[in-house]
């Protein structure tokens, strides 16, 4: 089972190849954020999932995508999820609905995924940091700007973890030299890497909301500070050479 993100730099034709793939490997795949599809990619690969519906009622064993016979194995399907809200073209969206069985799916739990993947890098404080996460990505995404790329959801959440589980794996062997409690220290790492993955999106007046929301989400745990000034002026004179 294969989860794949769509974007909107994304082509017919590596679409195209991805539906073989699935079609003659006779696997599971969902198409994350489908919406995101331009018009003309999403028109394509809604033609190509009709073709491969009805070659799988009348029971064929092969496909013709891109102009390529492709075996048709039973066992593949595909899913898409899609957000109506974030849908540019509404019309699109009523295209998906008609081509592809809806069913209704409740939002995601982020405090126990995120605990589960924290578990599952090796964290000790799995349970509170994950609940202190979830809790500061909600009141993340209720109180600062609605900017459209903006993510506080299950991706970011996902994303932060995983460069927190990297940087846990660099830096584990010097945490036997620190005084500080192990709790602190995943704190600590944490902050890090919600820093380094949210800050860069911020607009200059969301900052002070953001620093503050996780001061009070880490009581007692202190934020590394980017010299914001230094890296512009760093990048100013690179361009300048």
């Amino acid at each position: 089972c294969f989860s794949y993100s769509c974007a909107a730099e994304i082509s017919c034709r590596m679409l195209s190849q991805y539906l073989s793939g699935i079609c003659s490997s006779g696997t599971l795949c969902c198409f994350d954020d489908f919406h995101k599809l331009t018009s003309s990619v999403l028109n394509v690969v809604i033609y190509y999932m009709q073709v491969i519906k009805t070659c799988r009622d009348v029971k064929k064993d092969s496909v013709l995508i891109n102009a390529r016979e492709v075996p048709l194995i039973a066992t593949s399907a595909y899913f898409v999820t899609m957000n109506y809200l974030k849908c540019v073209r509404k019309e699109l969206y009523a295209i998906v609905m008609s081509s592809l069985r809806p069913c209704a799916m409740f939002e995601s739990e982020n405090r126990v995924v995120a605990e589960v993947l924290l578990c599952s890098s090796g964290f000790t404080a799995a349970p509170i940091l994950a609940r202190k996460l979830s809790s500061f990505c909600q009141l993340a995404e209720r109180n600062l700007s609605e900017e459209s790329h903006y993510s506080f959801g299950m991706r970011n959440i996902k994303q932060v973890i995983s460069l927190a589980s990297e940087r846990k794996k660099v830096f584990y062997i010097n945490w036997g030299n620190v005084c500080f409690p192990l709790e602190t220290i995943e704190s600590l790492l944490l902050i890090r890497c919600i820093q380094d993955v949210i800050t860069p999106r911020l607009i200059p007046r969301d900052q002070q909301l953001f620093h503050s929301l996780l001061s009070d989400h880490f009581p007692g745990v202190p934020q590394v500070f980017t010299d914001q000034q230094a890296i512009e002026k760093l990048i100013e004179d690179i361009v300048h050479e």
